[in-house]
């Protein structure tokens, strides 16, 4: 359920002695703002043609405001099942140092990006912690790893796309220190203006 501020979901204002670019030239947090717990989810009437077209995503028509995800990551439109399409945009902040591995299982297609790449403005696929655009019987069961650093916000953009008929997405992650969980809370942060980066 989307959720705007909650007792567990309180503006948080980041300091600057956990603002790490874990990435080369990658955008941290900037100190002055104040952040949410969660990812900002925007939703879409339809679906790209190409369901790997990240750029559709930015010229898309919404359908109703952006708001806040913390916990599981859930569209809506999934219980009317209507073609659509969502994305989720903010930082995430892993707890440990160690290799990290997200999961998802979906139909349709659903693309996962950590780091510089997930700032892009038209994200590729091949720089995809995880991702297809395609959907095999029983849907796409997908998993990525990525080694990452305690204390520093990755930038994080999901996209999944439901084209037609009964459509579901799960998503996840663990390391070898998290058992497998698809609750993000208090790894998942965005701006509070932008509701994303």
């Amino acid at each position: 359920m989307p959720l705007y501020l909650s007792n567990t979901n309180r503006i948080q204002s980041l300091q600057s002695d956990v603002l790490r670019g874990p990435f080369s030239g990658s955008p941290a947090p900037p100190v002055t703002s104040s952040y949410f717990s969660g990812l900002g989810r925007a939703e879409y009437y339809g679906a790209p043609a190409v369901l790997t077209s990240s750029v559709w995503f930015e010229t898309a028509v919404q359908s109703g405001s952006t708001v806040v995800d913390s916990g599981s990551l859930q569209p809506t439109f999934l219980a009317s099942l209507v073609t659509g399409s969502a994305q989720w945009k903010g930082y995430f902040l892993p707890s440990t140092t160690e290799t990290y591995t997200f999961f998802a299982h979906s139909d349709d297609a659903f693309w996962l990006w950590l780091g510089n790449s997930a700032t892009a403005s038209a994200p590729t696929t091949a720089s995809a912690v995880l991702g297809s655009g395609t959907t095999p019987v029983g849907g796409n069961r997908l998993t990525g790893s990525i080694s990452l650093t305690s204390g520093s916000y990755y930038p994080m953009r999901v996209m999944y796309t439901a084209a037609a008929g009964t459509d579901f997405m799960t998503a996840s992650f663990s390391s070898p220190t998290i058992i497998k969980t698809d609750n993000f809370t208090n790894y998942t942060f965005c701006n509070t203006s932008s509701l994303g980066f």
